[in-house]
């Protein structure tokens, strides 16, 4: 259903329930809400790209503005006028990147396997899960990259 030009009373149910959403953020001072809580409060099914492509069709028919950021998100909502707070840039489920300190002594849990060479498709003795080719395949390899 195209949304384009019509009032708020006439988009469909789950867009609706996330404009609701995003008024009340915004009418409480909240946060934007994330795209994990939109999934989990059961508004959008699937996965991110969904969230996003919801909030931007609520964009396109001139119900919300969006600004963004990196790991930011603000919405204003048009009719009020009112704006959801920066969320906070923190994702829940990102990857957080690690410092030295944090490495420090986990080299402790890899344990070595039996895994089965990507190249020659031989069982050898891994190192790790960063050992994935038996000695003789990755010296073969260095030679060829070299």
């Amino acid at each position: 259903m195209d949304i384009t030009h019509t009032g708020t009373d006439r988009i469909p149910g789950q867009l609706r329930e996330l404009y609701d959403l995003l008024v009340a953020a915004a009418e409480a001072g909240l946060p934007c809400p994330s795209n994990s809580e939109i999934m989990d409060r059961g508004i959008i099914r699937g996965d991110h790209t969904k969230c996003t492509a919801a909030l931007q069709r609520l964009a396109s028919a001139g119900l919300i503005r969006i600004e963004v950021g990196i790991n930011w998100r603000k919405v204003t909502i048009l009719a009020s006028g009112q704006s959801t707070r920066k969320s906070s840039g923190r994702r829940r489920g990102s990857v957080r990147r690690m410092t030295p300190s944090d490495i420090a002594g986990t080299t402790s849990n890899i344990r070595p396997a039996k895994r089965t060479c990507l190249r020659c498709r031989r069982k050898f003795e891994s190192q790790g899960p960063h050992n994935q080719m038996c000695g003789p395949c990755r010296n073969a390899a260095s030679e060829i990259a070299a």
